[in-house]
């Protein structure tokens, strides 16, 4: 049964939510201010995947255990075990909830004491089946198993056609798609079982762009991707997250370096001829001034 909670304005512009949003592609703000109405008057839920989703985003075609995992990876959750059971709470939902009075205690245990919510950043602490492209795609994902959070290449027909036409297009650019991915999941530090979205039909798609669209060489790749990798500490939810720094790249080697740049021209001043007529200030006002006492007489 759902709860009457407050949401406060400065919500819509929690900026950490918000970029988490949008590096997932999964509906974050709505799915975790939903929460609230689940929880107790603690901020705490049983961690039951189907349960939750009926009751947060019913008609959404999302897998919420992702979404679950998203939240919970960047600290906006606490998931623990009690008793052989899963519990979620939400850190500071008393400081920001005016609870009711009359509504009944928490049924749910606490955390334990050594259950922290994770530390780190939409970059610095991930969640795996993070989908990068937005939850209204997700229709054509294929059905999977809900809480599983990985799918089959094979489960779907939409991502098969995506497969068949990137090795299409590897064939004519001359390199080979599976190969260029293989060494980039390799520099990320990507292992198999591969996430949902670097699995090749995922994944090829955004390296056949960033060489026809960005103007990048396969061999350029690579090292463009270890380059972004130094500061973190884990590889990026799928490859749309690199493509912000492949287009960067692209623009910048299409620039001309400064060794190649054609000469700035300078302007010459001629020097004047030797021949060139004088003129002498002091001397024309002298004559005009004559000239005028002249004509006065």
């Amino acid at each position: 049964m759902g709860r009457i909670r407050t949401i406060k304005p400065e919500f819509f512009k929690h900026e950490e939510l918000f970029d988490a949003e949008e590096e997932t592609g999964l509906p974050l703000r709505l799915a975790f201010a939903g929460l609230w109405t689940v929880a107790d008057r603690e901020g705490r839920f049983e961690w039951k995947v189907r349960s939750l989703k009926s009751d947060v985003l019913p008609y959404d075609k999302v897998d919420f255990s992702r979404v679950l995992d998203a939240l919970a990876t960047r600290g906006f959750l606490v998931r623990y075990r009690v008793d052989g059971r899963e519990y979620g709470a939400i850190p500071g939902f008393k400081k920001h909830q005016v609870v009711n009075n009359r509504e009944s205690a928490s049924q749910i245990p606490p955390p334990p004491e050594n259950s922290d919510p994770p530390k780190g950043s939409t970059r610095t602490s991930r969640v795996d089946d993070a989908c990068p492209t937005r939850h209204d795609l997700a229709q054509g994902e294929g059905k999977g198993r809900e809480g599983k959070g990985r799918e089959e290449e094979s489960s779907s027909p939409p991502l098969a056609r995506a497969r068949g036409g990137a090795e299409g297009e590897g064939a004519s650019l001359g390199f080979d798609p599976d190969e260029i991915l293989d060494e980039v999941r390799e520099a990320l530090g990507i292992r198999a079982p591969f996430p949902t979205y670097w699995q090749a039909v995922h994944a090829i798609p955004h390296l056949i762009r960033w060489v026809q669209d960005f103007g990048l060489r396969p061999e350029q790749i690579v090292p463009a991707v270890r380059r972004s990798q130094e500061n973190y500490d884990s590889p990026p939810d799928g490859p749309k997250a690199l493509d912000g720094v492949m287009q960067r790249l692209g623009r910048d080697l299409a620039q001309p370096s400064r060794e190649e740049r054609p000469p700035r021209r300078l302007a010459l001043v001629k020097p004047p001829r030797d021949d060139a007529p004088t003129f002498d200030l002091a001397a024309e006002m002298d004559a005009a001034f004559a000239k005028v006492m002249g004509e006065g007489q």
